[in-house]
C-alpha cells in the first residue's frame, strides 16, 4: 500500500489500523498547512522532504516521514518515542511527556513546527536539549532548576526490610548484561516494585554530561545515587532499580533473596 503524503510517499509495510492511518494522514497535511507562513524551509533528501530553521546559528531539521514511519510500526533510524529530530547534524533526544496513552510523532513534530514558526517563540516550551538554541537573554527566562536532595547511601530502610548486598546485585548485573531477570526492591517512597527487566545497554554509554550514543539521555549517572538503568521487558520503557534496596532477583535459573521478599 502506497500512501502519498505532501513530504512523500510511505510503502506501508505494516498493516495498521484504518484509524491510526487516518489520523497520521491529518497530522502531515496539519505539518505541510503551517508552512507557508513559517520560516521552515523544505529539503529534498532522495525521495521524501525534511524541514530546515536556522536559529541563533544552530540548524534543527525534522523528518515527518520518519515520524510517519515510526506511529505505523514501520523501521524508521529514530529510537522508538524519540522525535525524529537533528540539530546541527545530530540526533537530539526528544520524547513525550509519559502519559497513558503516547501522542503520534507526526502531531509532536508539527507542535515542533508551530513552536519554532517563527522567531518569536516562548523559551519555556523549548525542550531542555535544544537549549542550546536560546541566546543568554532567552536563558534568563527560564524557570530554576529545582535542586536535588542528595541520596545518602546506606540510608534505613523505614520498611524495616532486608536487602541483598548491593555488591552482590551488581556483580549479577556485570556477570549477566544482557540477561533478562526478575527483580523485585524498595522504591525511595518505601514501596515493594517487581519488574521484568534486562539492563539499558544505552545508557551504560554515559558519559557524565547527560550525553548517550543513543537511547535515554539522563542527566546525571544512575549508579550515582545507587540506581541501574534498565528496560521494563514487559512495556519496552526506560525504568530505574535502585541496587541497594533489592529483596529478591532471579536470573539464568538463580534465585537471591531475603526474608523480605514477599
Amino acid at each position: 500500500m502506497i500512501l502519498n503524503t505532501p513530504f512523500g510517499e510511505i510503502d506501508v509495510t505494516s498493516q495498521p489500523q484504518q484509524s491510526k492511518l487516518d489520523s497520521v494522514e491529518r497530522a502531515l497535511q496539519w505539518c505541510h498547512s503551517m508552512l507557508s507562513e513559517s520560516l521552515w524551509v523544505p529539503v529534498i533528501n532522495e525521495k521524501s522532504v525534511s524541514l530546515h530553521r536556522t536559529i541563533n546559528t544552530h540548524t534543527i531539521e525534522i523528518f515527518p516521514i520518519e515520524a510517519a514511519h515510526m506511529d505505523l510500526g514501520m523501521e524508521s533510524r529514530f529510537q522508538s518515542h524519540h522525535l525524529p529530530i537533528h540539530l546541527n547534524d545530530n540526533k537530539v533526544c526528544i520524547q513525550s511527556m509519559k502519559s497513558k496513552t503516547r501522542p503520534l510523532h507526526t502531531d509532536l513534530v508539527a507542535s515542533v513546527i508551530l513552536l519554532f514558526k517563527t522567531d518569536e517563540f516562548n523559551p519555556n516550551l523549548v525542550p531542555s536539549t535544544l537549549h542550546s538554541l536560546l541566546t543568554r537573554e532567552q536563558k534568563l527566562l527560564l524557570p530554576k532548576p529545582r535542586r536535588q536532595r542528595h541520596y545518602q547511601p546506606g540510608r534505613p530502610s523505614t520498611s524495616g526490610r532486608l536487602f541483598l548486598q548491593e555488591a552482590q546485585i551488581l556483580e549479577i548485573f556485570q556477570q549477566y548484561p544482557t540477561s533478562i531477570f526478575h527483580v523485585q526492591f524498595e522504591k525511595r517512597d518505601g514501596t515493594l516494585r517487581d519488574m521484568n527487566a534486562r539492563i539499558d545497554l544505552f545508557n551504560e554509554q554515559h558519559d557524565g554530561e547527560g550525553n548517550h550514543e543513543s537511547g535515554h539521555c539522563l542527566p546525571y549517572d544512575p549508579a550515582t545515587y545507587h540506581l541501574q538503568s534498565v528496560i521494563d521487558v514487559d512495556i519496552e520503557e526506560y525504568r530505574l532499580v535502585a541496587t541497594d534496596r533489592v529483596t529478591s532477583i532471579t536470573i539464568e535459573s538463580q534465585t537471591f533473596s531475603t526474608t523480605s521478599a514477599e
